[in-house]
């Protein structure tokens, strides 16, 4: 199945929130994939994190995590906060289309390893939707992640 340029960039910008975005420089990264990646886990907002969990997995994946558990466990595996709930969220759809795996092992991945596994689980997940409801999706993910939500 051909799959579109809208396509690829909105499974890269869910599911590790994954946003095909413009790269922000954060202080103290190491690399321009460090700096990429942070401003890919920018993007992990309360509004996006609403979203996946009200579209996709129709039950709280992070919000109802205690923030300060949240952030022992992103230490515990040498993350940002933002990244451990990008990391929530495709941990979350890996395990809707039969790839279960931790978050440790998730944590373990370069960026781009991230991104692919993603892809490959977004694709996975898209295929199996309805042409509807995946452009329904699609529409409400760009909405979700345009500059002034962000």
């Amino acid at each position: 199945m051909l799959r579109t340029r809208s396509t690829i960039i909105l499974l890269a910008i869910l599911l590790v929130a994954i946003v095909a975005c413009a790269a922000v420089r954060e202080v103290g990264a190491t690399s321009d994939s460090e700096a990429y990646a942070a401003g890919i886990y920018d993007r992990v907002t309360p509004e996006l994190i609403a979203l996946y969990e009200k579209e996709i997995s129709a039950c709280p994946v992070v919000s109802d995590q205690n923030p300060a558990r949240l952030l022992k466990t992103a230490e515990g595996l040498g993350i940002e906060l933002n990244k451990l709930k990008a990391l929530m969220l495709l941990q979350d759809l890996s395990a809707r289309v039969g790839r279960e795996i931790s978050l440790s092992a998730l944590a373990e991945k370069s960026e781009w390893a991230l991104i692919l596994y993603a892809k490959q689980c977004g694709d996975d997940y898209l295929a199996a939707l309805p042409e509807e409801q995946r452009q329904r999706l699609k529409k409400l993910l760009f909405e979700a992640l345009k500059p002034s939500n962000a």
